[in-house]
């Protein structure tokens, strides 16, 4: 461990922690803080070239960031690491990063993680890019993980590209989230997952591409817990059985940029469900299309208003299964 403190307060500027601080062996922390204030200034960067290894490790932390910008950069060239862990948050939290970069994951059950983040306060995350992985990998990993608090601690992420080499990984979870904003997404099996549980929220995000071609592919899930207005710069997603591009279950859609679905069986290719006030459907007369196999449905809109062109192209299969789904190209309910 580079810096480890309990029950005290820690204060960090122009600090370089390499390897000259601990040993390269695997299962290290750059920086270790139970029970304690930490506050990060300006340029403090981690180095570790370890396994199944932590950049930041805290638990019930009290955390402060002075610096004029993102300054915090952490990069982990070893398999199975984590850039930031934090458990226990449960005070506000506004933490803000220059970059992570980190290698593939380990093995499947220690895999690489760029942001771990769980806790009953209000968590605001603020990234540049992150990168998992220098080659294609049949692992898994996650991007950012947020848990935050519930109602008015809904958290905000704000997050630049995330580009992750694993066939099974997931770009950004975010749980009792309201707004996230993303750059470009490229991941193995799923984009974007956000939970709302308060006011209305927002999920805008650059071009996502999920490329893993596994079951279960996801481009982008929103819950019904609470209304997500979404809008993306395109998607690219190649799935197999169960795969999902678009799924908004309460709030609009609007996409300025192409978007190609590829499933197999049991797929969605685009579900929206708007309710009042946030309802609106906008495909900008983009080029989009959606290619499923059997017992799947291509187009689903419910009380949406559709504007600038619907989707053209759809393909689906056979209805094989009564007890599962029924195949169809275009369902449209209270559409306008």
């Amino acid at each position: 461990t580079g810096i480890f403190a309990e029950n005290s307060e820690l204060t960090m500027s122009y600090t370089n922690i390499g390897e000259e601080n601990y040993s390269k062996a695997s299962t290290s922390m750059g920086i270790g803080i139970k029970d304690s204030k930490l506050t990060v200034g300006e340029k403090v960067t981690i180095n570790i070239s370890g396994d199944k290894s932590q950049g930041i490790y805290g638990d019930g932390v009290v955390y402060q960031d002075t610096s004029a910008a993102d300054s915090l950069e952490i990069n982990m060239s070893g398999l199975g690491n984590t850039g930031i862990y934090l458990k226990n948050q449960n005070t506000d939290l506004n933490l803000k990063d220059k970059s992570i970069t980190l290698g593939n994951s380990f093995d499947t059950v220690n895999y690489s993680v760029g942001a771990y983040i769980n806790g009953t306060g209000k968590i605001s995350l603020e990234t540049g890019n992150i990168t998992i992985g220098t080659s294609q990998t049949d692992g898994n990993a996650f991007g950012v993980y947020v848990k935050s608090g519930t109602g008015t601690n809904n958290g905000n992420l704000t997050l630049g590209n995330i580009q992750i080499s694993e066939n099974s990984s997931i770009g950004v979870y975010g749980e009792n989230v309201k707004d996230i904003s993303t750059g470009n997404i490229k991941t193995g099996k799923i984009g974007v997952y956000q939970i709302n549980s308060g006011t209305a929220g927002s999920l805008n995000t650059g071009v996502i591409n999920v490329n893993g071609n596994v079951d279960g592919a996801v481009g982008l899930y929103t819950s019904d817990n609470g209304i997500i207005d979404v809008s993306i710069s395109g998607l690219e997603v190649s799935g197999k059985n169960q795969t999902t591009g678009v799924y908004v279950k309460k709030g609009g859609f609007t996409t300025t940029g192409n978007m190609n679905i590829t499933g197999m069986n049991q797929s969605y290719g685009i579900f929206v469900q708007g309710t009042t006030g946030h309802n609106t459907v906008n495909f900008n007369n983009k080029d989009i299309s959606v290619n499923l196999q059997n017992d799947s449905i291509g187009v689903y809109l419910s009380d949406a208003s559709v504007t600038n062109g619907m989707v053209k192209n759809i393909t689906v299969g056979n209805s094989t299964n009564s007890s599962v789904m029924q195949s169809v190209g275009l369902h449209a309910e209270n559409v306008s």
